[in-house]
């Protein structure tokens, strides 16, 4: 339905652009400023972004999705984002603000689509093993 169509498409672009956001301020920060771009990003942009999905979450009954009962790009993209941030925290930076305590139903959308079975046997291959390791040494990551 459209409606449905149309809050994917807002969780969606929300999540974009907050990874878009992370990526600018703290990826491609100087090696020496990401510790204290990562402090900014985690204080500045996500407490909102936390606030307003965490809102939407519930609303949608807790149920580890954006919209009914069923994955979309909303979720999936959310899941990845919240990774990337988990993983690509810089040495010295502050504790990201994403667990199961603080955010309990982000983290329970980025637990859903990782428990899917073949993304769950994905990141358990090789393969997805060198990807990781090639984008701490791309971003001369820590």
């Amino acid at each position: 339905n459209e409606y449905e169509h149309h809050k994917v498409e807002q969780f969606l672009t929300s999540t974009d652009t907050a990874q878009q956001a992370f990526g600018t301020k703290v990826i491609f920060a100087a090696p020496d400023k990401r510790a204290e771009e990562a402090n900014k990003f985690y204080a500045e942009v996500l407490p909102k972004f936390i606030e307003v999905h965490e809102a939407h979450l519930k609303k949608n009954g807790s149920n580890g999705h954006y919209v009914g009962d069923s994955t979309t790009l909303a979720d999936i993209k959310t899941a990845v984002f919240i990774n990337r941030v988990l993983f690509l925290r810089p040495k010295g930076a502050n504790e990201v603000p994403f667990s199961v305590e603080k955010t309990p139903l982000l983290w329970k959308v980025r637990e859903t689509v990782d428990n899917h079975p073949k993304l769950a046997a994905w990141k358990k291959s090789q393969r997805y093993q060198e990807l990781d390791a090639g984008t701490k040494t791309l971003f001369k990551w820590e």
